[in-house]
């Protein structure tokens, strides 16, 4: 037997759930839920997206114990069998760990995973070398590369490690030695030809400066700011005086000028050592280069002085960054990563480049069958890729008259919903075709496959499911939330045994055969319309639209029904005998029931508190949510009409056609502050603009739990 026994506890939002899909014997291997939303959908989906991970699913709110016992043809099911079909859509553009391999799911999973480890390690190498080097480190990789050219990141840093750095220092950073406005002085025929000679003279300048200056603390070019800074700002105009360290007086400005003029004549009188005095003061980068010069000793600075002329300039660039790679243990943890997954890359990279030519097909599948879309889908690199000499990347093909455009999927901002997920179920297709082609036995859990489609495009995923079907080993549960999708499911190529819907308890969730899904009023009400009064009374908005869409609104029959539907004058007074006068005129039929005289507005009540009083409510019943729903309307107008009687006459009728305007127009204005606002609006939202005949059959109601109606029906029963 082919059969999928799932028992589910405590599942995310899934209480107890049972049930054998069984799908053996004659017709398709596919079955159809429909759960509204909030119900299930997403909770069952999630739980065999566990399994298929080898995960346990949770019971997230509560941490309850959660089980999922599922067998497939007697055995547990093999988590390689599974496939999940989200609703969730995540086409953002990729960031730097996802990669454009157009490969089946698993596999990119698998290189996802891999290179985000690598990503993961090689970030940590970035910023540890951004501190040493001061680069930045969005650019520290073009640098390296660019100071050790090879294909990658990887292969320079394996070029940097091959020699050991000679030179060692923890002053020198590349990012101010290496500026341009830097390397704009260090370029300077001053600093090229009078640097030593600027560097004796000015350790001669700090050594006879008695207690002006003093070495990576205060220099002349920070005695002339002070100098300058101090004139500008009156300071000595103010009476003011400064004492020289060392000195035994205070001086004035004058002698303050004098006194630096004299200390700095060692260079001053020199017109390039003033020149270049001048060029490294000029801005922060090149005072840098002096900083470094003065903080270092003079075997130090004779050497920066050699390795930074344009000669060695090159070589000194790959020496610094040998020493902050000898200094950064992230280098080694880096290539370490990489060497340990580098052959699992290759090898699903190949993979990708082979996989090439069955990307055709699912790309030529998706553009027979997707026809309303803004683009046709192709390969950048078809001739390499089917070669297999590198992996497929997606080429997006737009036009508009006479103009086309190419890009790429991180280039894509303009999509809608429903095209952004039309190109997520091009990867299903390719992994369908993938499965088909390696015969593997599949489940497909899809979840809401058709949401935020137009019509055109949900008639190619129906086909393509229907499809699915003709392979013998691949089986469907799907899961939606729209009713018409639901019903064209069964319509399409579903079986009505196969069609199920959602029932929930107080203590667990129940699956349910369908009833009258094709036609509710022909499968099923137009059967019983005499022997239930929920399905009597759920037929009365469906009759009164076939009159309006007949005969019009002015008919006898169409405004008769309206007080049924209503609290109107006349209301109370309808028998089921004037009733069926109208359902048999308009269908044809000749039901003469025995309650006949008995009035329509109680058996509206009398039912509505029979389905209020019942301690289990299995199945989905319709009818008796039509009728709750058309039951709380009712006696919301009926209360509304009351309490405008108080003001207006005990005689008063209201001529509004709708609820919300009896609502909106007469009672809240008459009653703004009433404490009875909130439930009444209630009413409004919840039921009044969906009891009517329209293309989803009744879907909001569906949508609304059973539990629901009656407690709102409670509430509007208390309103006194």
């Amino acid at each position: 037997m082919t059969i999928l026994n799932v028992q589910l506890k405590n599942c995310y939002g899934i209480s107890e759930l049972k049930y054998d899909f069984d799908f053996s014997g004659r017709g398709n291997r596919a079955f159809a839920i429909y759960a509204p939303n909030g119900l299930m959908k997403t909770s069952f989906t999630r739980t065999f997206d566990a399994l298929r991970q080898e995960k346990q699913p949770q019971e997230e709110r509560f941490q309850r114990p959660s089980t999922a016992n599922v067998n497939f043809k007697g055995d547990q099911i093999d988590p390689n069998s599974i496939y999940v079909l989200n609703s969730n859509i995540d086409l953002t553009t990729d960031d730097e760990s996802v990669t454009n391999l157009l490969i089946n799911r698993e596999s990119k999973e698998k290189y996802d995973s891999l290179v985000k480890d690598i990503e993961s390690a090689k970030s940590k190498m970035l910023s540890k070398l951004q501190k040493l080097s001061k680069v930045k480190k969005a650019d520290v990789e073009e640098t390296i590369r660019k100071d050790f050219p090879a294909q990658s990141l990887i292969e320079s840093l394996q070029k940097a490690k091959t020699i050991s750095p000679t030179f060692s220092s923890d002053k020198v950073f590349y990012a101010d030695v290496f500026h341009q406005k830097a390397v704009e002085v260090l370029d300077s025929p001053e600093f090229v030809l009078k640097a030593r000679e600027f560097l004796e003279r000015y350790d001669d300048v700090f050594k006879s400066s008695g207690g002006l200056y003093l070495k990576g603390v205060f220099n002349p070019n920070q005695a002339d700011a002070s100098r300058d800074a101090l004139e500008k700002n009156a300071f000595f105009d103010a009476g003011h005086t400064i004492k020289i360290q060392g000195d035994t007086g205070d001086i004035g400005l004058e002698e303050f000028k004098e006194k630096i003029k004299e200390v700095n004549k060692e260079i001053d009188t020199d017109t390039k050592l003033k020149t270049l005095k001048t060029k490294l003061a000029k801005n922060a980068q090149s005072m840098a280069i002096q900083t470094l010069l003065e903080s270092s000793s003079p075997t130090e600075a004779e050497s920066l002085i050699v390795n930074l002329n344009p000669g060695k300039r090159e070589w000194f660039k790959q020496e610094l960054w040998r020493m902050y790679i000898e200094n950064c243990p992230e280098v080694d943890l880096f290539l370490s990563a990489w060497e340990s997954n580098k052959e699992q890359i290759q090898k699903l990279e190949e993979q990708a480049a082979q996989e090439a030519p069955q990307w055709l097909d699912a790309i030529e599948l998706f553009n027979s069958r997707f026809v309303d879309m803004p683009f046709k889908l192709g390969l950048f690199n078809q001739s390499d890729a089917i070669l297999g000499k590198s992996k497929a990347v997606l080429k997006f093909i737009f036009t508009d008259k006479e103009d086309t455009l190419e890009c790429e999927r991180h280039e894509i901002s303009s999509l809608s919903q429903g095209e952004r997920r039309a190109l997520y179920l091009l990867s299903f297709i390719f992994d369908v075709e993938y499965r088909k082609r390696e015969s593997l036995e599949t489940i497909f859990i899809i979840d809401d496959v058709a949401d935020s489609f137009d019509y055109k495009n949900k008639h190619a995923i129906l086909q393509y499911l229907d499809d699915l079907n003709k392979t013998e080993f691949f089986y469907q549960v799907i899961l939606t939330h729209n009713f018409d999708f639901y019903r064209s499911l069964l319509l399409s190529f579903i079986p009505d045994k196969r069609c199920l819907m959602v029932n929930k308890s107080e203590t667990e969730l129940q699956l349910v055969q369908s009833e009258g899904v094709r036609n509710i009023f022909v499968g099923l009400w137009k059967k019983h319309v005499t022997t239930s009064n929920s399905i009597l009374y759920s037929c009365v908005p469906f009759t009164r639209n076939l009159i309006e869409f007949t005969t019009g609104t002015d008919d006898e029959g169409y405004l008769l029904l309206t007080k049924l539907l209503h609290w109107k004058q006349g209301s109370s007074d309808i028998t089921v005998g004037q009733y069926f006068e109208v359902y048999n005129q308009v269908f044809s039929t000749e039901h003469n029931p025995e309650n006949q005289d008995s009035y329509m507005i109680d058996l509206l009540f009398d039912t509505a508190g029979s389905i209020v009083s019942q301690a289990d409510h299995e199945g989905v019943n319709l009818q008796d949510k039509v009728l709750l729903s058309i039951a709380i309307r009712v006696k919301a107008e009926k209360f509304i009409t009351e309490e405008l009687r108080t003001v207006k006459g005990a005689d008063y009728w209201s001529t509004q056609f709708s609820y919300g305007r009896l609502l909106g127009k007469e009672f809240e204005t008459q009653f703004p502050d009433s404490q009875h606002l909130p439930t009444l609006k209630k009413v409004s939202v919840t039921v009044c603009s969906n009891i009517h005949l329209n293309s989803f059959m009744y879907e909001p109601i569906l949508d609304l739990s059973i539990t629901h109606l009656i407690d709102l029906y409670n509430e509007i029963s208390g309103l006194t």
